[in-house]
């Protein structure tokens, strides 16, 4: 303070300053608001609550016992308006409560209403549509996919792999297929390695799949691994008339395998086809046991045996065809063969002999007998 040609008036804001009687932060150490009423004097200043406490200033130090107000008092119909609770956690501290979402659900908000979650798998969920254990007991995974307040009972149970299987709110049915999965009591490939058919009846159900044999086998079916000794079955006594109403022969080379029975062609014939009739043929020059080959017909005359079409049905269409410089072809006969010597070259051929000579050259007799003539 200071005055003109007179006494000063001294201040001092004891909630600032520091003196002796100052406050030095007894007020703000306890959470409480310090104020001096009046700077001119000393050990005026006061300690008061913040709002929302309404508790009289305390002189020279802190209200006692504190200022702790429960502003739930104030404030809870904001929370109790949403169906949650209000929560001060600390009454000596301002805007500092909560509004917190009643069990099973959790949520909470500071100053304001919170936004309530359910996951109706949590293991301290306790609602009336909680799953608890009813998952775990039986060793299914829990799972809720919507953890909104105002969606529940949509929590479900899932199978563990490699089981199939999933319901809604209630443990769910598992299911193998002990044919393809792999697993303690799965068939582990037991009936196909023995060519056999797998069958799972009840995929709900553990150890009761099959093995039984393809068709046309009929063998009972073998409960937890292959039928024994095996599965073998002649095919031909079901496919025989396939192959003999085409006067073929049905021969089935691995009785334990099926689908593999033939039709052959039966001799002099030659064919062989899988589960069909057969397409024969007929090669009359190299066959030499059918009425109507050529056998040694051409051979014997040193002529080339030919069969144009070896079809079963294309019989006596072989050829004999004479050897050069002879010339002559004949059907399933020995041929008649022919050489002119004047237009032939042969050892016995005239050779151009006439024509070097301005000659005209004549073979009186051209059949392959008549040579040098």
């Amino acid at each position: 303070g200071v005055a003109i040609a007179n006494q000063a008036i001294c201040r001092i804001d004891e909630c600032v300053e520091t003196c002796a009687t100052c406050a030095d932060n007894a007020c703000s150490n306890a959470s409480q608001i310090c104020n001096d009423p009046d700077t001119s004097k000393l050990s005026d200043w006061t300690c008061s609550c913040p709002p929302p406490a309404q508790k009289p200033p305390q002189v020279g130090g802190p209200v006692a016992p504190s200022c702790d107000v429960d502003e739930c008092d104030l404030h809870k119909d904001t929370c109790v308006n949403h169906a949650q609770d209000c929560v001060d956690p600390n009454p000596g501290k301002v805007g500092d409560w909560e509004c917190r979402c009643k069990p099973p659900m959790n949520g909470s908000a500071t100053a304001q209403p919170a936004h309530c979650t359910l996951d109706e798998c949590a293991k301290d969920c306790t609602g009336p549509t909680c799953a608890n254990d009813t998952c775990s007991t039986v060793g299914q995974t829990c799972e809720d996919p919507d953890i909104s307040s105002t969606s529940t009972l949509d929590w479900t149970c899932t199978c563990p792999a490699p089981y199939t299987g999933v319901a809604i709110a209630n443990q769910a049915i598992c299911r193998i297929d002990e044919c393809v999965e792999t697993c303690a009591t799965c068939a582990d490939n037991a009936c196909s390695n023995a060519s056999q058919i797998c069958n799972d009846p009840d995929t709900s159900k553990l150890s009761d799949w099959t093995c039984s044999c393809p068709p046309p086998a009929q063998k009972p079916a073998q409960l937890l691994g292959p039928v024994t000794p095996g599965c073998e079955v002649d095919e031909c006594d079901l496919h025989k008339h396939t192959c003999t109403n085409h006067d073929q022969d049905c021969v089935d080379p691995n009785p334990s395998k099926a689908g593999d029975w033939q039709c052959k062609c039966r001799p002099p014939m030659n064919g062989t086809a899988t589960a069909m009739p057969a397409e024969c043929k007929l090669d009359e020059c190299v066959v030499q046991t059918c009425p109507t080959c050529a056998k040694t017909t051409c051979s014997d005359k040193g002529q080339t045996c030919h069969d144009p079409n070896t079809a079963g049905t294309s019989t006596s269409d072989w050829t004999c065809t004479c050897p050069p410089p002879s010339t002559g072809v004949a059907i399933a006969n020995a041929a008649d063969c022919v050489i002119d010597e004047c237009v032939a070259d042969c050892p016995t051929c005239s050779n151009k002999t006439c024509v070097n000579e301005g000659q005209t050259c004549h073979d009186p007799n051209t059949a392959g007998t008549s040579t040098s003539d």
